[in-house]
């Protein structure tokens, strides 16, 4: 069922919620005293799907998922995502917000934001990110990062590439 409502309720065990491949549309209410996991395969699609209190991340290698820019953004915890390179994980973010790049995920392909804007802010040196969107002008933001990825944007609105003292991109 793609549509259910699970809470873990207990205050010292740690649960994973495993939904592998499912477009998922219900909720998962994790506890926030311990560290409790999503688990997903490709092809999951939990833009749909509201989590609380999940804050570890298990992709299977070279696992594509998609998720909503917020329920990134809730990750906080260990990312376990082994796939390498450009066959690695790729993580689609559907809807509104600011996104950072999780630890791990090799890839990242940004769908349109309705407010036409939208920042990525880029924590891994080698990520790849993608950002399509005919509409969107995408801020990225690389820090001071040693950065061998690959940013790719839509030319029709003009982005912006932010960089701090001692970043390299050469």
């Amino acid at each position: 069922n793609t549509d259910v409502n699970v809470t873990a309720d207990s205050a010292s065990d740690a649960v994973t919620f495993v939904l592998g491949a499912l477009n998922f549309t219900g909720t998962i209410n994790g506890n926030s005293t311990v560290a409790d996991t999503l688990s997903l395969s490709t092809g999951a699609d939990i833009s749909g799907g509201t989590l609380t209190n999940v804050t570890a991340l298990n992709l299977v290698s070279g696992a594509s998922v998609r998720l909503s820019a917020a329920q990134n953004q809730g990750f906080s915890g260990a990312v376990t995502a082994p796939g390498t390179g450009v066959n690695g994980e790729t993580i689609t973010i559907a809807g509104d917000g600011t996104v950072t790049t999780l630890a791990n995920v090799e890839n990242y392909s940004i769908g349109d934001d309705s407010t036409n804007a939208r920042t990525v802010t880029i924590t891994n040196t080698d990520v790849n990110v993608t950002a399509d969107s005919a509409s969107d002008a995408v801020t990225f933001a690389l820090g001071a990062l040693a950065f061998t990825g690959t940013i790719t944007s839509e030319s029709t609105v003009a982005d912006t590439l932010n960089l701090s003292t001692g970043a390299d991109i050469s």
